[in-house]
């Protein structure tokens, strides 16, 4: 009876813990800054903080609906808008400005190309085992990252990247992963730790944790004023264009 007790309780443990979804992700940024990643069922929560401050800026993407809500803290304000109304907001004001287009924008000739090659086994990270990747350009090392792939898997359970991407949803690094054709290249566009050897920045996730999240992690934030694109960012109507 003891042996099937115990047999149904880890029967029930393991269950329970591939039943468990969400995923929680703090990163270190330098000295001062956070990064806080909550991600759920095609769900995303960015949430950047300083020392000092709190939150300074909140994003949340839901690929099931396609929207954004962006969130000012500072203000308590928010706004909830579509991928295509999102997009066509920053078009025009590229277009009324005169800012030429990221895509379109040359680069520099003769920039060193970059090298990547890897340098063996490097330390655990939030329970992850990692390879180090070594990043060269013109025969000098500036950048060491801390790469698992297994992290990038386990993410991946959450939300979607190529889909963020095709939705014109995720920029900068995000981008980055969202173009990326391998697990492996996804891995080394999100390392677990990155150090600049340039400016010695480093930004390292400090921890991981596999849980369910409650469904207001992805709302706005109670007593928040919901505002309309152009006072999100322009408050008080002070538009550089349009009307």
């Amino acid at each position: 009876m003891k042996k099937v007790a115990l047999l149904t309780i880890l029967l029930c443990t393991i269950v329970s813990t591939e039943l468990l979804a969400g995923m929680y992700i703090k990163k270190e940024v330098g000295r001062d800054q956070t990064e806080e990643l909550f991600l759920e069922g095609g769900r995303m929560k960015i949430v950047l903080g300083y020392a000092g401050m709190g939150p300074i800026q909140v994003s949340i993407v839901d690929t099931r609906k396609e929207r954004f809500v962006l969130v000012q803290p500072a203000r308590k304000v928010y706004l909830v808008t579509t991928f295509e109304e999102y997009m066509k907001f920053l078009k025009d004001m590229q277009k009324q400005m005169k800012m030429p287009n990221p895509s379109e924008i040359p680069f520099a000739a003769g920039e060193d190309e970059e090298k990547r090659s890897y340098r063996g086994k490097g330390e655990t990270i939030a329970g992850y085992s990692t390879r180090v990747l070594v990043v060269e350009k013109g025969g000098r090392e500036i950048e060491r990252r801390w790469v698992s792939e297994k992290f990038i898997r386990d993410m991946l359970k959450e939300i979607d990247f190529e889909r963020l991407g095709t939705l014109g949803a995720s920029a900068g690094t995000l981008a980055d992963i969202s173009k990326a054709e391998s697990i492996k290249a996804m891995a080394e566009e999100m390392p677990l730790k990155e150090v600049n050897l340039l400016n010695r920045m480093a930004t390292t996730v400090v921890k991981v944790e596999h849980k369910s999240l409650p469904a207001s992690t992805f709302n706005p934030p109670k007593g928040y004023k919901k505002v309309g694109m152009k006072e999100y960012f322009f408050p008080g109507g002070n538009m550089p264009f349009g009307h």
